[in-house]
């Protein structure tokens, strides 16, 4: 699946692991200049996780430069809004 995210097409990708320096992620964004590049959800998480997971790499897509403090926070109140309002995967 490919997405556009402001303008850059990013191709979806579900691994069975995501590590960076050996330790496990739950995802992982390319960064916006990467030819060729992916936003990797990793394929075991549950779907809450799953749907933070998401929101918080599209961020990291959307805008390079914010700290991962505030694209941790983001994302997690996204997505305990989007949770609380009915939003599954299906």
């Amino acid at each position: 699946m490919m997405v556009t995210l402001l303008g850059k097409r990013y191709r979806i990708e579900r691994p069975r692991s995501i590590t960076h320096d050996g330790e496990p992620q739950h995802g992982e964004c390319d960064p916006p200049d990467k030819p060729g590049k992916a936003i990797r959800v990793a394929d075991y998480l549950d779907d809450r996780v799953e749907l933070e997971t998401y929101l918080h790499e599209a961020l990291h897509a959307c805008d390079w430069t914010k700290d991962e403090s505030w694209v941790e926070t983001t994302a997690h109140d996204l997505s305990v809004m989007l949770w609380r309002l009915g939003y599954r995967r299906v």
